[in-house]
């Protein structure tokens, strides 16, 4: 979504504190904060919690494949 971590937190609702706690792995993200994500972006529980693409819009899930094929070039 080309946001940093403050834009991304304003956004959802989250505090930049908790959210990193959920990025750097030292806490699981919450059901309640898991719906903030869904409502504000559109993806899905099944994105969040198992890596469904199925579950994300259409637009985000064209992103990710961009992201991840420039990663591949990379590598």
């Amino acid at each position: 979504m080309k946001l940093n971590q403050a834009a991304w937190c304003r956004l959802v609702g989250i505090d930049a504190p908790q959210w990193n706690n959920y990025e750097t792995g030292g806490r699981r993200i919450t059901i309640d904060a898991a719906l903030k994500v869904c409502k504000a972006t559109g993806v899905g529980l099944n994105w969040i919690y198992r890596g469904m693409a199925s579950d994300l819009p259409v637009n985000l899930a064209t992103a990710i494949q961009t992201l991840e094929r420039a990663a591949r070039k990379r590598s």
